[in-house]
């Protein structure tokens, strides 16, 4: 299909996260991990049309010329400096610089903070105007209402993903062991056979004499 080209991607794959705030920026994009960002809002309208025509079930579109990016005020950007405050969590993510719109859409008036009361403090500060969201991945809403506990769901794609970096890279540290140690062995398995030919030639020195 011709409007296939003007897809971006799923939100959750066109960002990066550092394991420290994976579970937060999972709570602050909640099912917006999974928003297609398209182009314009024509691709977004021939997808619903596709979605429609192959009962394919439902999906968000971001279109960029139809979405706006939420920018903090100053007042809320005064509350990065609060203590346990991590910042905005837009700010804290690297993602596809096309998708920009898109991202600070979803997470561009959204503070990360340590914990509970951190996240409290900042967002009775900002007259709970924004959502706060903790590394933990509890939240104090706009408009004051509180969510949290324990999680009974599946780990997010976020969470699943960064399991597979950090298995990666596990997997490349016992390679380098083992490479290390493989090399260590050649090593010592040359120095005996060298050891072994000098006595040999000795031995036949010998015996010549």
């Amino acid at each position: 299909e011709a409007w296939e080209k003007n897809i971006i991607g799923v939100v959750a794959e066109l960002i990066k996260v550092d394991t420290k705030y994976v579970t937060a920026i999972e709570t602050a994009l909640g099912e917006g991990a999974q928003n297609i960002v398209a182009r314009n809002a024509e691709t977004a309208k021939s997808g619903i049309a596709f979605l429609k025509k192959t009962n394919g079930g439902r999906a968000t579109f971001l279109p960029l010329d139809t979405v706006q990016k939420r920018t903090p005020s100053k007042e809320e950007e005064a509350l990065c400096k609060l203590p346990g405050v991590l910042g905005f969590a837009a700010d804290l993510i690297s993602f596809d610089s096309e998708a920009e719109t898109a991202i600070r859409f979803l997470l561009g008036r959204v503070l990360v903070a340590e914990d509970i009361d951190a996240a409290h403090k900042a967002a009775a500060k900002g007259k709970f105007k924004l959502r706060v969201v903790t590394l933990e991945g509890d939240t104090v809403n706009a408009g004051g209402s509180f969510s949290g506990g324990s999680k009974k769901h599946r780990d997010g794609y976020l969470s699943r993903n960064a399991e597979i970096e950090k298995a990666k890279e596990e997997a490349k540290r016992l390679h380098a062991v083992y490479i290390s140690e493989q090399e260590s062995l050649e090593e010592q398995s040359l120095r005996i056979t060298i050891s072994f030919m000098r006595h040999a030639s000795l031995g036949r020195l010998r015996i010549e004499i």
